[in-house]
C-alpha cells in the first residue's frame, strides 16, 4: 500500500476578517516561507491559501491566491535573513517580477529562480497558482556558492536555452504534489536539486547539444554532492538513484574523462580543502573531517587528498596558516 506524506502546513485567509489578512499572510510566509510584505487592491481583500511539504533538502510550497503584490525590501534582508534558491513554477495568472534592475513578465508555464538573500518585487495581476521550489543555497550551490544569481532568471514556456530543466522540474513538482507518496521523496528531490543547479548556475544543456546523458550527469553529480559522507557511497549506489546501470552510469562520467569512483573521491577531496579553508583559525580535527567526509580511514584520507593537491592535508592545512593557499 502506498504511504502517502501529508502537508507539513497549510495556511488560508478566507475565513479572516479582511483587515486581518495582510497581517496573518505575512506572518505565515516569516514563518514558513520567507520574510515578505503584503498588499493588495482587490476589493474582496486578501484571498490566498497554501499547502507546505518538507522534503529535507527540497521545500515546495503551493499557492492560490488573487491579486496581489508581495516585497522583499532591503530591510527583512536583515530582520528576516534566508539565504535560499527559489524557483517558482507559475501555473496560473499573468505576473511581474522586479529584482535589481530588470522587470520580468511571466505567463502561465514560465518558471522564475531568484535568490532570496537579495530584494525583490513580485506582483501578480490576476488570479494567480504557483508553486515554490525552495533550496538552500550553500546546500545547492557549494560553500562558496560564486553562481549563485544575482538577478532573477526566467525560464519562459517558448523553448528557451533552459526549458529543458523547467520542464523536469515541473514534472518532478507536479508528480509529487498528485500523488504526494513518501517513496518518492528522494527521487523528487534529487531531480529539483539538479535543475535547479543548472537553472541558478545558469548552464542550460541546449547550449551543450542537449545529449541525454548530461542530465543523467548533472544528477549524480548533484547526488554525489548530497551524499558526500556516506562511506558506502559508490557508483552502484548512484546507478542506484538514478535508475540505470553501472556500466551506463560510468559511460556518462567517461564525458567528463573520469570514471565514477574517482569522481566521488575527487568530490570529497575538493570538499575536504573546503572545510579546511572554512575553518581556518580554528581547531579541526583531521580525523574527524576524514570520518565525517566518508574516507575509511585518515591515512586513507590522505592518501586520496595527495593525489589530488600533491600534498597531505596536514601540509595543506599548514600552507593555509602560513598565507600560502
Amino acid at each position: 500500500m502506498v504511504q502517502l506524506l501529508f502537508p507539513h502546513g497549510q495556511a488560508c485567509t478566507h475565513a479572516l476578517a479582511v483587515q486581518d489578512r495582510i497581517a496573518y499572510w505575512e506572518a505565515q510566509n516569516a514563518s514558513g516561507l520567507v520574510g515578505l510584505r503584503c498588499t493588495t487592491h482587490a476589493e474582496e481583500g486578501l484571498l490566498v491559501r497554501k499547502r507546505h511539504y518538507d522534503l529535507g533538502p527540497v521545500q515546495l510550497t503551493e499557492i492560490h491566491g488573487n491579486q496581489h503584490v508581495i516585497e522583499r525590501p532591503r530591510d527583512m534582508l536583515k530582520t528576516h535573513p534566508k539565504d535560499s534558491i527559489f524557483a517558482c513554477l507559475l501555473l496560473q495568472g499573468r505576473a511581474f517580477f522586479l529584482q535589481g534592475e530588470d522587470c520580468l513578465a511571466l505567463e502561465a508555464g514560465d518558471v522564475v529562480v531568484y535568490s532570496t538573500d537579495r530584494c525583490y518585487l513580485y506582483g501578480f495581476a490576476t488570479a494567480m497558482h504557483q508553486v515554490v521550489v525552495e533550496c538552500d543555497a550553500a546546500s545547492l550551490l557549494g560553500q562558496g556558492y560564486s553562481q549563485r544569481p544575482d538577478k532573477a532568471i526566467k525560464v519562459d514556456r517558448f523553448g528557451s536555452g533552459w526549458s529543458q530543466m523547467a520542464v523536469e522540474l515541473k514534472s518532478a513538482v507536479l508528480g509529487f504534489l498528485q500523488n504526494p507518496a513518501l517513496e518518492s521523496v528522494d527521487a523528487v528531490c534529487l531531480r529539483c536539486r539538479a535543475a535547479l543547479h543548472l537553472l541558478a548556475c545558469q548552464r542550460p544543456l541546449e547550449a551543450e547539444g542537449n545529449e541525454a546523458w548530461r542530465w543523467r550527469l548533472q544528477q549524480a553529480e548533484v547526488y554525489i554532492q548530497d551524499h558526500l559522507d556516506q562511506v558506502e557511497l559508490d557508483a552502484a549506489e548512484v546507478a542506484l538513484a538514478l535508475g540505470i546501470s553501472v556500466r551506463h552510469l560510468n559511460r556518462i562520467f567517461a564525458h567528463n574523462d573520469s570514471s565514477t569512483a574517482d569522481w566521488i573521491w575527487r568530490q570529497r577531496a575538493l570538499r575536504a580543502e573546503q572545510e579546511m579553508q572554512r575553518h581556518l583559525g580554528r581547531a579541526l580535527s583531521l580525523g574527524d573531517l576524514s570520518c565525517r567526509l566518508g574516507f575509511a580511514s585518515q591515512s586513507h584520507f590522505s592518501r586520496v587528498f595527495r593525489r589530488y593537491f600533491q600534498m597531505s592535508p596536514s601540509d595543506y592545512r599548514q600552507s593555509l596558516l602560513a598565507g600560502r593557499p
